[in-house]
This record gives C-alpha cells, sequence and structure tokens, in this order.
C-alpha cells in the first residue's frame, strides 16, 4: 500500500491534474458544440413544399416551351401533362400533403393517370384506374391503394422488393405516410434487404464483405425490432445520443493513462531513482505490481470523471430529452433492449478491459526498452489505428490469424456495438486470447523486472 500510496503522491501534482482534467473537459465541450452546430437531425427532413415549388416553377417553364413548338400530337401531350403536374402539386400546397405519402402518390395517378414499369420489352406506361385512385385518397383507404400498386407489380419480375414493402406495411399495419417514422424505417430496412441480395450474387459490383453483409443483416433486424416493438429511432441528436456517440472520446483517457503508465516506469530509469527504489526493503515484483495498480486506479478515475462530465455536459446542451429511453444492440443471437446510461456504463466498462489490454503492453515495452517515446508511441498507435489494422487485415486480405491478435481480441465493443467485426471472432475466443496475451505481456514485464540487471 506505502508503494502505490508513494506512485499516487508522484502523479498527483497541483498542474499535473488540472492539465488532464483542462483536457478532458475541453474535448467534451468541443464534441458537444459539434454535435450540436453540424447535425440538428440524424435523418435530416426534406423540405417538402420548396419541391413542390420548385416541380411547378420546372413545369411552367417547359409549359411555356412547349407551346411555342409547333402543335404535334407528341407536344400537345407534353403540354396536357405539364398543366396536370401543375394543377396536382398546388392541390398538395392547399391542403398541404407532403409528396412522399401514399396519399400523395394516389392524387398523382389521378391526376396525371399514369405510373412508369418496368417490363421485359422495356419501359411501358400502365396506368392505375384513377377513378380508383381517387376513391381511396377520399375513403383513406391505404391498404386497397396499395394492393392495387401491388397488382401492377405482380405482371413483371423486377418489382419484388416492392411487393415486399407492400406486403410487410400491410401485414403490420403500417400507413405509408411521410408523418409515420415506422414507414420510413420499413423503407430503409427493404431498401439494405435488397442491397444484400444483390451484394450476394455480385461481390464484384457491390464490394462487401460477408461481415459487412452480416452487419447490415444486423441493422435490419434492429429496424424489423423497433417496427414491431414500437421503439422510434431518436430523429434528433438527443441525450441518449451523444452519451452513445460520446464513448469516442474514451481515447483521451487511453491515451492519457498510457502516457502516466509508461511515465512511472521510465522515469526511474531516466532519472536514476531506481537505485534508491530499490535500496527499500521491498520485492521487485511488489513495486512493478504498484506501479500497475496505480496506473489502473487512475484509468478508472479518469473514467468516472469523463463519465460524468459527459451526462452533465449532454444534459445541458440537449437536456434530459432522451434521459431514459432504450439503445438496442444484437448479442449474437437476439436484439437486446438496455437503458441509454447502463449500455453506455456497460461500454465504459468494456472499455478499461481494453485499456488494462493497452496498459500492459505499453508497460511492458517501457521495461523492456526504458524508453519513454517508444512504449508510449506504440501504445498510442494500438489505440487509435489497432481495430481499423486489424479489420483491414482481415476483411480486405481475409487473413484467418487476425483473429488470434491482440489488436483485434482486445476490443469487446465491437461486440456491443452492432459494427463489422473479425470473422470468426466469437466473444469466448476473444476473451481466451485477451487472458493469453494479458498473462504473456505482464509475465514478459514481470522477467525483465525481476530478473535481469536493471540498473
Amino acid at each position: 500500500m506505502n508503494l502505490i500510496k508513494n506512485e499516487l503522491v508522484k502523479i498527483s501534482k497541483k498542474r499535473t491534474i488540472i492539465i488532464i482534467i483542462t483536457i478532458i473537459l475541453a474535448f467534451n465541450l468541443a464534441y458537444a458544440l459539434l454535435q450540436k452546430s453540424s447535425l440538428s437531425t440524424i435523418y435530416p427532413e426534406t423540405d417538402w413544399k420548396a419541391e413542390v415549388n420548385e416541380s411547378i416553377l420546372s413545369s411552367e417553364s417547359q409549359l411555356e416551351q412547349f407551346r411555342k413548338e409547333h402543335q404535334t400530337d407528341d407536344v400537345l401531350n407534353n403540354i396536357d401533362r405539364q398543366e396536370k403536374t401543375i394543377i396536382y402539386n398546388k392541390f398538395l400546397l392547399l391542403y398541404n400533403l407532403n409528396n412522399q405519402g401514399w396519399k400523395s402518390e394516389a392524387l398523382r395517378n389521378y391526376f396525371i393517370t399514369e405510373i412508369t414499369e418496368y417490363k421485359s420489352a422495356g419501359y411501358v406506361s400502365a396506368a392505375l384506374d384513377p377513378r380508383l385512385c381517387y376513391e381511396y385518397y377520399n375513403n383513406n383507404d391505404w391498404k386497397s391503394f396499395l394492393q392495387l400498386k401491388k397488382q401492377k407489380f405482380l405482371e413483371t419480375t423486377q418489382f419484388k422488393d416492392q411487393i415486399e414493402l407492400i406486403d410487410f406495411l400491410c401485414e403490420n399495419n403500417i400507413e405509408p405516410s411521410a408523418e409515420n417514422w415506422k414507414y420510413k424505417m420499413t423503407q430503409r430496412m427493404i431498401i439494405s434487404k435488397k442491397t444484400i441480395s444483390e451484394a450476394r450474387q455480385s461481390y464484384i459490383t457491390y464490394g462487401l464483405t460477408e461481415p459487412e453483409i452480416r452487419t447490415m443483416e444486423v441493422d435490419n433486424e434492429i429496424y424489423e425490432y423497433r417496427i414491431l416493438n414500437n421503439v422510434p429511432e431518436s430523429e434528433k441528436v438527443s441525450f441518449q445520443s451523444f452519451l452513445v456517440s460520446s464513448t469516442d472520446l474514451i481515447v483521451i483517457v487511453f491515451t492519457i493513462t498510457i502516457i502516466i503508465g509508461c511515465s512511472i516506469v521510465t522515469s526511474e530509469y531516466s532519472r536514476g531513482t531506481i537505485k534508491q527504489l530499490l535500496c527499500f526493503p521491498y520485492k521487485r515484483w511488489k513495486i512493478l505490481l504498484s506501479k500497475y495498480v496505480t496506473t489502473f486506479l487512475v484509468s478508472i478515475a479518469l473514467l468516472i470523471f469523463l463519465y460524468l462530465v459527459t451526462i452533465i455536459t449532454g444534459l445541458i446542451f440537449f437536456g434530459a430529452d432522451g434521459f431514459n429511453s432504450s439503445q438496442l444492440f444484437y448479442n449474437g443471437s437476439k436484439i437486446v433492449e438496455l437503458n441509454s446510461l447502463l449500455y453506455t456504463s456497460i461500454l465504459y466498462l468494456i472499455a478499461w478491459l481494453e485499456l488494462i489490454m493497452i496498459t500492459s503492453f505499453s508497460i511492458m515495452l517501457s521495461v523492456v526498452f526504458k524508453h519513454t517515446a517508444i512504449a508510449v508511441g506504440a501504445g498510442v498507435l494500438v489505440t487509435v489505428s489497432g481495430e481499423v489494422l486489424a479489420l483491414y487485415l482481415a476483411n480486405i486480405y481475409r487473413l484467418d490469424f487476425v483473429k488470434y491478435l491482440f489488436i483485434a481480441d482486445m476490443n469487446f465493443r465491437q461486440f456491443f456495438v452492432n459494427k463489422l467485426t473479425i470473422p470468426d471472432l466469437t466473444l469466448k475466443l476473444s476473451i481466451i486470447m485477451f487472458v493469453i496475451y494479458f498473462i504473456v505481456f505482464n509475465g514478459i514485464s514481470l522477467y525483465n523486472f525481476t530478473k535481469k540487471d536493471i540498473l
């Protein structure tokens, strides 16, 4: 305990603490300001009224040009179409109908009486019955309108995704209106499924690896869970989204901890105090252990401080909206719903385990090479680019041995954030390899510090 107290006293200088606190506060504040200014919404809504007005101006311009031309049958048809388009768009503005919903689509078929479809012979114009379209619009009967569309889609093999969309909407009673978040999420899910299906058939066209496809499949499972269990996704940057995304700031704690852990080892050599330290009646392994424990205690304190600062910053900038909201993630077999605070707490705990591994690696280098720059540089490099390098080697070069490297095995967050992972790397294998590397790194440190001449 005395050794640990001495180490804590060494790094607990007022200036050092002020610098660390300032760095964490500055980065946290900058991140919050960036989130506040750059993204008002996660999925920005389009200004449909501006689009409709733009369409009216475009149609009026084209109408003016057509009227100047020789009045052939084709020109007269174009004039008729542009006039109907103008009437249709003005109707949308008059009755405040968003141009992305089923009602606007039904009215478009009523006013313009034309929908373009694919058939084996190429492009052909096939009209949906305008009287039925208006009847369904007037009776607010969106299911009948979708079934009318489906009948047309069944005439060709090119619209399987649209048929799947219609079936899903009808089965789950999801009205296809622009204001319905379930409809917009269902659209994203169906588009993603189509991309996955086509990517599996043609890797050259899409260039998606199997883990990338699997990540998209997990996203689709989460979409479906939200839709079926009525768990909306926040479309605005809220306290919840800020709290989850700000886990990226943990890299600051990683860097500070690595510098502290390496410095309290190498400084003993650079200052020559290692000789005095060995004069005390302590075994060498206890001296090294005290430095490890000190580093881990500091890392815990920094992570807790960062987490509390992030919560306070989030409440100040984004309010309490989403404070008790849920976060979804895939645990390998099913979708799990957790409170956002609990979820981010788990991410911080996992990050601490990752930090233990990186710190052990860095301290091992500091003991072996007795050089701060080498140890800190290697530790920070692994922190910043280790995960990216592992993913690159595994998914681009398809190297199977990557799953046994510590830069892949220490990253437990990959199993909780629905992101791209290393092929065939399971949580069980990752834990086993983590324990092995932890023993190896600390064994090398202990051997060099206790058995070799360190004077």
